[in-house]
């Protein structure tokens, strides 16, 4: 029953002539709906600005976050290599109280020294621009910077490495 009353009232709607467009009781006003568009793209600017500024700054945290892994990745290859020049100097020693001629080990061993001393004193000069990134106003340049000094160490410490093997090697070759 309830359908049938239904369909009822639908026919006798459009047997009254409604029609199928409707009106609307009120006008737009379009000044101020550009207005206020104009306003939410202004908005909109500024929060892409504002997203644009913490990204880079997130980005400028993460690079710092990585130089101080790198500075504690740095520190501990010196320090195993200081730890194994030590034990090749000792080597060569008991070699040299032996009497064997270590003449032509202890210039490499003399290298790769000098070689540690560099690296460790511009480890000290990124630990030092790792600690100043921290307040500096340019950050991007001390990054760039701190990146080149990285390579420099890390090269001084591969070189290190390379002359440390060849002194080994070569007490080997004495028999110690």
């Amino acid at each position: 029953m309830k359908k049938l009353t239904l369909v009822a009232l639908i026919l006798s709607v459009i047997a009254l002539g409604a029609s199928a467009t409707p009106t609307y009781a009120f006008s737009w006003n379009w000044k101020a709906l550009r207005a206020e568009i104009s306003a939410d793209k202004q908005d909109v600017r500024g929060d892409r600005q504002d997203l644009r500024k913490d990204q880079h700054d997130t980005n400028l945290d993460r690079r710092l976050e990585v130089a101080g892994r790198r500075v504690n990745r740095l520190k501990h290859l010196y320090d195993l290599l200081v730890k194994w020049e030590g034990k090749l100097q000792a080597r060569v020693d008991n070699a040299k109280n032996a009497g064997k001629d270590v003449s032509a080990i202890q210039p490499n061993l003399d290298d790769m020294s000098a070689k540690l001393a560099d690296a460790k004193t511009q480890y000290d000069a990124v630990v030092t621009l790792v600690d100043s990134l921290k307040t500096s106003t340019d950050k991007t340049s001390v990054v760039a910077s701190i990146k080149n000094d990285f390579k420099t160490i890390l090269a001084d410490l591969k070189a290190a490495k390379k002359d440390g093997k060849e002194v080994r090697s070569q007490i080997k070759s004495l028999g110690y």
